[in-house]
């Protein structure tokens, strides 16, 4: 263990002068695979309250009550794979959302009611709906038996909100029977109501695929049978 040591004008050891400091641990370490291995330990005296960030060729990050030292990552020689492509560009493509949506005052507005009911940067919110796709909780087939006039209920979610979910009925034998929007519930926002237009005919399985979509654009569909 390092421990920092200074003289008075005299010459005196001052250890005794710190030896009642709260001193702070810095523990020098180096990443592999993002995790900290331990290979030297430095006290700082009170006068060092809080170092994070980078300097020189090393990152600084406070954990609780120590502060660990980490060389910087280099990706010089690092080839992307396909995946971090992906990600790239998607974000990439969230940011572009983002400064469309910021350019357009009702767009915006939108965006802008809901981040500040959250306490969220306005832009953090934007990127996010476009980042995550609404999500088809539960599709309810019990009242449905492919004939009109039968209802057939769906629970969608999104971290912003859903615009629209679709029902797509169709049979083995025959085919798409129809595609109609569902209506939102005036209860439950989650909740949204098909009422069936036509016959599911021409035997065979009954396939409903649900379709819900984001304001940003994205789908998730999920199918269920009958």
């Amino acid at each position: 263990m390092v421990r920092r040591k200074e003289l008075a004008e005299d010459g005196t050891d001052n250890d005794m002068m710190h030896s009642q400091a709260p001193y702070r641990v810095i523990r020098f370490s180096k990443t592999m695979c993002g995790r900290y291995q331990d290979m030297a330990e430095l006290n700082l005296d009170p006068l060092v309250n809080r170092v994070r960030g980078k300097l020189g060729n090393f990152v600084y990050k406070q954990v609780g009550n120590s502060v660990y030292i980490a060389k910087r990552p280099s990706f010089n020689n690092h080839e992307p794979s396909a995946s971090q492509l992906e990600v790239r560009d998607k974000f990439k493509r969230a940011s572009a959302y983002g400064k469309a949506v910021m350019a357009d005052p009702q767009a915006k507005a939108v965006y802008a009611a809901v981040a500040a009911t959250k306490e969220l940067p306005l832009f953090s919110v934007i990127m996010t709906d476009y980042l995550k796709a609404p999500e088809v909780v539960a599709v309810d087939l019990s009242g449905y038996t492919g004939q009109i006039g039968e209802k057939i209920a769906v629970r969608a979610t999104d971290d912003f909100e859903v615009i629209s979910v679709v029902v797509e009925i169709s049979t083995a034998n025959a085919g798409v029977a129809e595609t109609t929007p569902t209506v939102r519930s005036t209860v439950n926002p989650e909740f949204w109501e098909f009422t069936a237009a036509a016959n599911a005919t021409g035997g065979g399985q009954i396939q409903v695929k649900v379709t819900a979509s984001d304001r940003p654009g994205n789908k998730t569909i999920k199918t269920e049978t009958k």
